[in-house]
């Protein structure tokens, strides 16, 4: 059957879908864990509400279906716990056992990784030029919430809802006596608000990690250690060592240990200390920071620390709004922290992985732990590895294998209401291509392969890739959008013109040039010059009498081919040694360059890199010296 035709069968399917008695709408609509607001709502009631109101729309229609293969999948794991070998548990238990000393042997021994999260970022930022809404249920958004307030929270109101679900929720529970108001959004203030946090944030750690307007990640490890061992320093200079500024003056040494020109893993310094006098200090230091926020915003924000950032992000949510809560690094302290919870605080665990855990009698996280032999048996290895991980609190960052490795990909979507004509729906997509090729551009990312996401009025969700040729790269927003519209319309040729109406699109890239061509040596990335699908387009249409220059882009040192010579106006440029020939000599130029690469350069630079390469391999882990830091 063809995707019309899927399509049609899927709407027909929809339309005769019945509604489940005693369905949850937890387990259809909610995307994520009650937000920081919502302790003691009543969620039976609230359920209840959202299954009557949306019961019949398109969304939970799909909602339905999806939750339907959901089922599907644990029937089908059922079976294979039914036939599974009789000693399949303390097989995999000990297995898991294994796997879970390394991975607590790999979890730092010291509270430095901290989660910044604003209070109610987009609510907050409206009520500083509204403040009499304080004291009513109120939301940024119409169609769809962006955020709410404390107030409408305790009506079940939160992100990512319907605004006429939210009016509902809080007219019925209010009994008639509130409503929700609705403010416009204004991201042009909220960029402006979230550049002031980072202003403050980056004098603590200039490398944090921004995860979206209202949302930091810091490792505060190097400011400790610089506050600790170097007492005299107040923040201002600890900030501008960290953010790479002698704080001596000129011709001043930079102490950044307590012993000056050694070079220490700011951990190991932390790790020297008493746990209790790290954990004072870095609470003191963050409850400052906040304040310098608070100062500079007029914004709360509220953190949570611990020795990882899986830990982190959780305990971010524990003390709002405007506090902070520390986990401690012992394994009693994190058991204790983290066992009573249920397994949707974690995050990478959404809805549908809750449902499959539940289906088993995994409600929270110690039953994750007790069961481990169980998800070990169920789940793909990857799966049961970051599962085993989280019920034993640590994460893949605790070893340092997420945070160095290179960036897989990149995306913009954007939604919008179904109805929009083709030419208005290019135009989107267009608009997304650019912003995506500036992103691309401030990151020097180059990709071969583009993908485009469209969600149908219907909200099934298609998506569909391309790669373009070795050797050519794409990272113009001119390129983007040209391969995104053809994707698009192949995608409406297959569900026919007439019920082609979509409600959000997005283009993401991937296999990034580093990516596909792997490690590459100082000197090869210095000589790689990426080839746009535009200029390749270019050079095909301007043919030469000369040979082809090779399709590869860097240096093969393993199949002697020959690197691009670097060209300017009538003069050629030899790629290893800079020496300049006239461009029409390409004879002599190919005949210079074999005599270069036969030479003893690049034999030299790549033992160089290798023996870099084998040290740091035998180094191992996440890099933490403090000067990796400025």
């Amino acid at each position: 059957m063809n995707e019309k035709g899927k399509l049609a069968s899927v709407v027909e399917e929809t339309v005769a879908a019945p509604t489940p008695p005693n369905e949850s709408a937890s387990a259809l609509v909610i995307a994520a864990s009650d937000k920081a607001g919502m302790e003691n709502v009543d969620r039976g009631r609230i359920n209840a509400i959202i299954l009557r109101e949306s019961g019949d729309s398109l969304f939970m229609r799909q909602q339905r279906r999806r939750d339907g293969r959901v089922d599907v999948q644990i029937s089908e794991l059922k079976r294979v716990l039914a036939n599974a070998d009789p000693n399949w548990r303390r097989d995999h238990e000990a297995r898991c056992d294994v796997d879970a000393a390394v991975f607590l042997a790999a979890r730092p021994t010291r509270s430095a990784c901290v989660v910044v999260d604003m209070d109610m970022f987009y609510m907050a930022c409206a009520l500083q030029s509204r403040p009499h809404l304080s004291g009513f249920p109120a939301c940024v958004g119409h169609g769809m919430i962006l955020t709410s307030n404390y107030r409408a929270r305790k009506y079940g109101v939160r992100s990512a809802m319907a605004g006429w679900i939210g009016d509902k929720l809080v007219a019925e529970l209010s009994g008639g006596k509130e409503r929700l108001v609705h403010v416009d959004s204004d991201f042009d203030l909220y960029k402006k608000k979230s550049n002031d946090v980072k202003a403050v944030l980056t004098e603590y750690d200039p490398r944090l990690k921004m995860c979206s307007l209202d949302e930091a990640y810091m490792d505060f490890a190097p400011y400790l250690a610089l506050k600790i061992s170097e007492p005299e320093w107040d923040h201002d200079t600890i900030s501008r060592v960290l953010g790479g500024v002698d704080p001596g003056g000129e011709g001043a040494t930079v102490c950044t240990t307590g012993v000056r020109g050694v070079l220490v893993d700011p951990y190991e310094i932390l790790s020297s200390l008493p746990e209790r006098v790290c954990a004072a200090a870095l609470a003191r230091v963050v409850h400052e920071m906040r304040g310098r926020v608070r100062e500079r915003t007029g914004l709360t924000c509220s953190a949570g620390l611990a020795p990882n950032f899986l830990l982190a992000k959780i305990a971010s949510d524990v003390r709002k709004p405007d506090g902070q809560y520390l986990v401690s690094p012992s394994h009693d302290a994190v058991n204790y922290f983290l066992h009573p919870l249920p397994v949707r605080k974690v995050g990478g665990i959404g809805r549908v992985r809750d449902k499959i855990l539940g289906a088993f009698g995994i409600k929270n996280v110690k039953d994750l732990y007790r069961e481990r032999a169980l998800v070990h048996l169920l789940f793909k290895e990857a799966s049961a590895s970051f599962l085993l991980r989280a019920s034993v609190g640590c994460s893949s960052s605790d070893s340092g294998e997420s945070d160095d490795g290179p960036q897989k990909g990149i995306g913009k979507e954007r939604t919008f209401r179904a109805g929009q004509s083709w030419a208005e729906t290019v135009s989107r997509l267009e608009d997304i291509a650019l912003g995506l090729s500036e992103a691309m551009q401030k990151k020097e990312l180059w990709a071969r392969t583009v993908t485009v996401k469209a969600k149908l009025h219907t909200f099934d969700v298609v998506n569909r890739s391309r790669s373009v040729p070795r050797g050519v790269f794409l990272q113009s927003g001119q390129d983007l959008a040209a391969h995104a519209t053809s994707i698009l319309d192949e995608i409406r040729r297959d569900f026919g013109k007439e019920q082609f109406s979509l409600r959000l699109l997005g283009i993401r890239c991937t296999n990034f040039k580093d990516a596909q061509d792997g490690e590459e040596t100082s000197i090869v990335k210095y000589l790689t010059k990426p080839r746009s699908a535009t200029a390749a387009a270019a050079a095909q249409s301007q043919p030469s009498e000369k040979s082809p220059p090779s399709e590869k882009k860097y240096v093969d040192l393993t199949e002697e081919s020959v690197p691009d010579p670097i060209q300017t106006a009538g003069i050629v440029s030899c790629p290893v040694c800079q020496r300049k020939f006239p461009a029409d000599e390409n004879d002599a130029l190919n005949v210079h360059i074999d005599a270069c690469l036969s030479g003893g350069l690049i034999r030299e630079t790549v033992h160089e890199e290798s023996l870099r390469h084998e040290q740091s391999k035998v180094a191992g882990g996440k890099r933490r010296r403090i000067t990796d830091f400025w």
